[in-house]
């Protein structure tokens, strides 16, 4: 019955840490961008481009992230308007030999706005 209960505390422990984290990397102000939620009963790892427009193509290499999402929690990113938000299948920024992986057009961020898009919006089928 302890092993139950120890079990049941672990797989519950997620749930109460429960959160909010914003990421100003990308942007400045914080009245555009994007707010990634989960809310399922298990951590989700995302991995996103930012495509944010204006910058050339060595600088937008870098501008992804990949981020574990806790249950019941969300990341916010401020985001420039017009940066195309693309979930992909996998880390390959920053790489010296880059793959291509599949990728696939989530939003584009609005001015003025943070719109709110579940995790599973980021899964990208194999």
């Amino acid at each position: 019955m302890r092993s139950f209960i120890f079990i049941l505390a672990l797989a519950i422990s997620p749930l109460c840490a429960a959160d909010t984290i914003v990421n100003r990397q990308f942007h400045s102000t914080g009245d555009e961008g994007i707010t990634i939620f989960n809310n399922g009963l298990l951590p989700k790892t995302i991995f996103a481009r930012f495509l944010i427009p204006g910058l050339a193509e060595d600088a937008r290499r870098n501008t992804g992230t990949k981020y574990t999402i806790n249950p019941q929690s969300e990341i916010t990113y401020y985001l420039p308007a017009g940066t195309e938000v693309v979930a992909t299948d996998g880390i390959y920024w920053d790489n010296p030999y880059p793959n291509f992986p599949d990728e696939r057009a989530i939003l584009t961020v609005t001015r003025g706005k943070i719109l709110r898009v579940s995790s599973d919006e980021f899964i990208v089928s194999q």
